[in-house]
């Protein structure tokens, strides 16, 4: 049993590698203005003076690359967050962070910070701000038990900071101001350049090592706290551990290019089909289908139609069927 399933697990990441690769190929060829094979070949003979040598490297690289990491980041803290608070239904959103940041983009806007570096630092720096909130606002519950607190005041965060979005919105100039919140809350890589993959790689790549490096003790959490104090393990120092690593990774995703829904709410779910609810397998197989997903995604974003749609609409078009199915599937056999 266990031979089939590493096999399983091999055949999966070994086609989820080559869907990857072929989603690059079509992500650098396919836009408003396509590239032929030649186009793509001058790159990589460094033509500098061809068209497609700088659509390539200023455009459509960096915007690959960023897509890759946020879908793989995205999918990720959905594991995480899922396996910390032992919930199917937990998403990166869970604990206020993905709200905090798009109001701290939204503040940015709307005192005239037009600098998109520093609505990225404004939506970053509120959304881990969130989490010291929620960990507070656990922590003086503490007749409770913990990590429901942590879930609740989640809720509250949230809350709290979609109204306060909501107040600047309304206090917002409607002709420049407002259209720019609105298309910055619906999730965009459209203003990506090297500058903004630069800045996301040392927050996102090093917490995607980690967690891929740690995805064994995920299946702990699963234990009780007395099962795991005779097993001699200190599991809360590696629920504090998943939840920093989490928070980091959807605070830096909202940061580069806006809230972006249903990715680590259904992508976790869709690779537990695949693999099993090992966490050893879950999490890489999870990162790579978070990283296809989410570049296809922004490839169809920008090539339907002449102008960009923002990826948060193309996320919860196709988002919202496939979470249908997960429901109806598992409707009568639970989320296991």
């Amino acid at each position: 049993m266990l031979k089939e399933r590493e096999n399983n697990y091999n055949r999966c990441l070994l086609v989820l590698f080559v869907i990857l690769f072929l989603s690059i190929i079509i992500a650098l060829s396919v836009g408003r203005y396509p590239l032929t094979n030649k186009d793509i070949l001058s790159f990589l003979h460094n033509d500098t003076s061809s068209i497609g040598y700088k659509i390539l490297l200023q455009i459509r690289l960096p915007r690959i690359i960023l897509a890759i990491l946020l879908g793989a980041s995205l999918s990720v803290a959905g594991v995480l967050f899922q396996a910390i608070f032992q919930n199917p239904l937990a998403s990166p959103g869970i604990l206020g962070v993905s709200a905090a940041g798009g109001f701290g983009a939204s503040l940015a806007i709307l005192i005239g910070l037009n600098s998109y570096f520093l609505i990225q630092l404004s939506a970053w720096i509120c959304g881990l701000f969130s989490i010291i909130l929620v960990l507070t606002i656990a922590k003086l519950g503490r007749r409770a038990r913990p990590f429901l607190m942590i879930l609740l005041a989640g809720i509250i965060i949230s809350s709290f900071f979609r109204a306060s979005t909501s107040i600047i919105k309304y206090l917002a100039e409607p002709d420049k101001q407002l259209a720019t919140i609105v298309f910055w809350l619906l999730g965009s890589f459209s203003k990506v350049t090297w500058q903004e993959t630069y800045l996301s790689l040392p927050f996102l790549l090093p917490s995607l090592l980690i967690a891929l490096a740690m995805r064994y003790r995920l299946d702990l959490l699963t234990l009780t706290e007395e099962e795991a104090i005779s097993l001699g393990l200190n599991i809360k120092v590696y629920r504090r551990l998943f939840i920093g690593l989490g928070t980091l990774l959807v605070a830096t995703s909202v940061a580069a290019c806006g809230p972006i829904a249903w990715i680590g709410l259904v992508i976790p779910h869709w690779c537990r089909i695949l693999i099993g609810p090992k966490h050893n397998y879950l999490v890489p197989i999870s990162m790579l289908a978070g990283a296809i997903f989410l570049l296809l995604c922004d490839t169809l974003a920008r090539s339907l139609i002449s102008s960009e749609i923002p990826i948060g609409i193309i996320t919860s078009i196709l988002g919202t069927p496939l979470f249908t199915y997960l429901l109806i599937r598992k409707g009568t056999s639970g989320w296991g």
